[in-house]
């Protein structure tokens, strides 16, 4: 049984009971996952697959912002697992390369508005711009680990096990905006800046094959398989660190700063000055705080998964899951689905719904398909609403997976 939305890529959360009586598996999955509660897919498609945004896209997110705490993010990732049996052992071990892509923000309907438009439409007034955050991460891991097979009391099954992960660090942002707010003349000529930033970063020219840090990370997992054939799950993945090493930077300033002759234009989504430059970057030279080098270390976005499959008889089954990402997700994803078999278990099909996370809502929909007693893939989005329809919606996002039992 496989789990639903995010939580499906994991190869390790979704290791079969029935594994512990085969001798290797190798499997393969990819995905990518955008979500907000205020960014559109009409925006996503102009800014992934147009070189100019029009109006009609940045308007598109108008209706959905609210004042403050507007979250949206995203990451693809991608794993190669292989799990073996060694001679004379009762345990099973692994090794998994994967690679992760990250991004999240929070932020104010000012903030986008600036962004897209210009300051021009604040003229004799104050932009709310504080509470601003953003992180992105780029990092790959090699991660070694074993499961086990253990039957408990009353028949229950435990499969458990975990791993410890070396860890590539590729590129890393991470900013934060605690107090701001941007004053603009009532002629548009002259700005009064008010800021409090403080910001840490990695830049990197491939987010994959670069590595500019070291770290690593621990992965464990537990699950239950009851005697009615329900199953309950638990993981922790990627806790650790990356102490970076290459092409970094860091700022702090809290300061005010005032602009005559100064205006800020927004052309095709990209930020001009009359004048000036007022970069973070320049803001924190000007403040007497210019961006320093040096390594630092930071956390990896650690992901925690809770995973309940309900039997209701041969041919379905219920799964309810919760998943929490720790970076700028403040409310843990949620989400139910359906499995249903058909053709002999050769053929199956998920439908259900998520709630929260990035996003507000999801409707997930896959299929599955068991090629032979060795081989199965599966396709599966967690938001089919943002394939239906261009407008309205406020995610996208498709995985693949192939398993193959030698």
């Amino acid at each position: 049984m496989l789990a639903n939305g995010q939580i499906c890529s994991d190869p390790v959360f979704n290791i079969p009971f029935d594994s512990a009586d085969k001798t290797n598996c190798l499997e393969i999955n990819a995905g990518y996952n955008i979500g907000s509660e205020a960014l559109t897919n009409r925006l996503y498609k102009k800014i992934v697959n147009s070189s100019f945004i029009d109006d009609a896209a940045k308007n598109s997110v108008l209706p959905y912002l609210k004042s403050a705490n507007n979250t949206a993010g995203g990451y693809a990732n991608g794993n190669i697992f292989y799990s073996w049996e060694p001679e004379n052992s009762k345990s099973h071990l692994y090794i998994n390369l994967s690679s992760r892509i990250q991004y999240s923000t929070q932020f104010s309907a000012d903030d986008y508005k600036l962004l897209m438009f210009g300051n021009s439409q604040f003229a004799g007034q104050t932009a709310a711009i504080g509470g601003l955050s953003y992180a992105h991460y780029a990092y790959q891991s090699l991660q070694f680990g074993f499961y086990k097979n253990a039957s408990q009391k009353r028949r229950t099954e435990m499969l458990y096990g975990g791993g410890v992960a070396l860890v590539s660090g590729s590129g890393y942002n991470n900013l934060n905006i605690s107090k701001a707010s941007l004053y603009t003349s009532y002629s548009g000529d002259s700005l009064s800046l008010l800021a409090q930033v403080s910001s840490k970063s990695v830049n990197t020219a491939n987010l994959f094959s670069d590595i500019n840090g070291i770290g690593a990370s621990l992965n464990g997992f537990l699950a239950f398989k009851f005697n009615n054939k329900d199953e309950l799950r638990f993981q922790v993945s990627d806790l650790g660190f990356v102490s970076w090493f290459k092409n970094t930077g860091r700022f702090n300033f809290n300061r005010q700063f005032n602009y005559t002759g100064e205006k800020v234009s927004i052309i095709n989504g990209k930020v001009s000055y009359t004048n000036y430059y007022l970069t973070l970057d320049t803001l924190a030279t000007q403040a007497g705080h210019p961006p320093a080098g040096g390594t630092f270390v930071s956390g990896l976005p650690f992901q925690i998964r809770l995973n309940y499959t309900r039997y209701l008889n041969s041919t379905m089954y219920l799964t309810g899951g919760i998943e929490y990402i720790n970076d700028n997700m403040t409310i843990p994803e949620i989400d139910i689905a359906a499995k249903r078999y058909f053709n002999t278990e050769r053929f199956a099909f998920h439908l259900g719904f998520s709630l929260f996370g990035y996003s507000n809502y999801g409707i997930i929909a896959g299929v599955e398909y068991k090629m032979n007693s060795k081989l199965t893939i599966m396709a599966l989005t967690q938001h089919l609403e943002g394939f239906v329809l261009n407008s309205g919606t406020l995610g996208q996002g498709l995985f693949a997976k192939l398993r193959w039992t030698i």
